[in-house]
């Protein structure tokens, strides 16, 4: 399995073979980054599935009949290596709810969001909590709401909490538009953090 930064770096850097343009539309966002993980997926060897419905016999009681956007599963052991969730909208509770009860690593996806940092981190946290430790990382990849010819342009952000809900690292990408009018990103940076971030009980959403 690749590590989380490793996936961060990878995601930024190939973005731009993603063909994504300066006013994509919420269903190409999302098309075009399940088939960046599919790719990276089948490549690594894993079995990816979409829209993967859960049953019994996964034994998580709580996410039966339940489905998640992608998974990565491994052949040999047939345990998930890797849950994908992709929203677009402010409604984020039940994709954190769900990816919570599983084991592998967990990624949430976000475009068109509402909240800062420290918000989404509050979230994530706090249903960790609620679920009980789990043995695996929670990577949430912000997207930018838009790319923009003009400057500054919106970055692309990232947080990885462990099981406990502790923030180690902390990821951002400024995003460009090349002379052909695709969207990519640049000057990636990823920073470990051991440092729990703070977060106010009264914080509300940026």
């Amino acid at each position: 399995m690749v590590k989380s930064s490793e996936i961060f770096y990878g995601f930024c850097t190939h973005f731009s073979s993603l063909g994504i343009t300066t006013k994509p539309t919420p269903s190409m966002w999302k098309y075009r980054v399940l088939q960046f993980f599919d790719t990276l997926g089948r490549m690594l060897g894993y079995e990816v599935y979409t829209e993967d419905t859960f049953t019994k016999g996964d034994h998580i009681r709580k996410l039966t009949r339940k489905r998640i956007d992608m998974t990565w599963v491994d052949p040999g052991s047939r345990n998930y290596v890797l849950a994908l969730e992709y929203e677009n909208t402010d409604n984020i509770n039940d994709e954190i709810e769900k990816l919570s009860f599983i084991y592998g690593f967990r990624v949430l996806v976000m475009f068109k969001h509402g909240f800062s940092i420290k918000e989404i981190i509050k979230r994530v946290r706090s249903q960790l909590n609620k679920t009980g430790e789990q043995e695996s990382d929670f990577l949430v990849l912000v997207l930018p709401n838009n790319f923009v010819r003009a400057t500054p342009f919106e970055n692309l952000r990232a947080v990885l909490l462990n099981a406990k809900g502790i923030t180690i690292g902390l990821g951002s990408a400024e995003g460009y538009v090349s002379a052909n009018g695709v969207c990519g990103f640049k000057k990636t940076k990823w920073v470990k953090s051991r440092q729990r971030i703070a977060v106010s009980r009264k914080q509300e959403p940026a």
